[in-house]
């Protein structure tokens, strides 16, 4: 093995660093913590954790699901990778598969250049734009039904805007998206600006008039292209990867409108 060059992922990519995941984990123990002195719920919140399991906590009967906002008008958040679902897709990809066999066999020097790396993102990124372009409105309808429909109908959700200091909750089963798949909408993948490579927002049809509710469709992958290509940036890092789906929920103040959410305030109470 040769020498491991530490690499910063230049502005503009997404971060594989796992601080996203970092933060979730101390939003699910902070929301948990908050809602048992609110006493929300008849029975104490407990954390489940991992990814063995769709909620991110219970309070007997009730399923809960966490999401951190600094500012509920700014960004997204995700709804989750589906990795499953994603296997639907890898047929776009088999040509990008050969090409990274070849290149895993190139040298270290040119694996764990950064570069190389950036590179390499580029290209993948034209991977996913053309699978994108190709995808049918029955493949986005059912990649909803089985990674966030049917794993999530039950839940309560918890949106933490951590600037406002308040908490907003819907029951899942009133997101805009479960009535449009429920009612046989239709749906597809739309680049707006044109520019967008890896991802696409999602356009529901009932056959006369688009709506939208800022859900949006995104190619990447699970462990970065370092992981690809067998360089990882860190000594212990993935060494494999493949394509999977990300789920993400633009317009949060808009969705948070539309699910009728009910708000809690915890100003002074940690």
């Amino acid at each position: 093995m040769g020498t491991f060059k530490t690499m910063t992922k230049k502005k503009g990519h997404y971060s594989i660093d796992g601080q996203s995941h970092k933060d979730g984990v101390k939003n699910e123990k902070f929301t948990a913590n908050v809602l048992n002195k609110l006493k929300i719920y008849t029975e104490e919140v407990i954390l489940r954790g991992g990814t063995k399991f769709k909620e991110d906590a219970i309070a007997d009967p009730h399923h809960l699901g966490f999401k951190l906002k600094k500012g509920t008008g700014n960004g997204s958040f995700d709804w989750g990778n589906l990795g499953k679902q994603a296997r639907t897709f890898h047929k776009y990809f088999a040509e990008w598969n050969t090409k990274i066999a070849d290149w895993r066999t190139l040298p270290d020097s040119i694996r764990y250049d950064e570069e190389f790396h950036d590179m390499v993102g580029e290209i993948f990124a034209d991977y996913c734009s053309a699978a994108l372009d190709q995808i049918t409105s029955d493949e986005v309808i059912q990649v909803l039904k089985d990674g966030f429909v049917d794993p999530l109908y039950t839940h309560h959700i918890w949106v933490r805007d951590s600037v406002s200091e308040e908490l907003y909750r819907f029951m899942f089963e009133n997101h805009p998206a479960v009535r449009y798949i429920e009612n046989g909408f239709t749906a597809r993948l739309v680049n707006a600006s044109g520019l967008a490579k890896t991802s696409r927002k999602i356009v529901f049809n009932d056959g006369v008039s688009d709506y939208e509710c800022g859900l949006r469709f995104r190619l990447t992958s699970n462990n970065g292209v370092s992981a690809f290509l067998g360089a990882p940036k860190k000594e212990k890092g993935n060494k494999n990867g493949s394509v999977t789906i990300k789920l993400q929920q633009d317009g949060v103040t808009k969705m948070l409108g539309a699910v009728n959410s009910e708000v809690y305030t915890y100003q002074g109470l940690l």
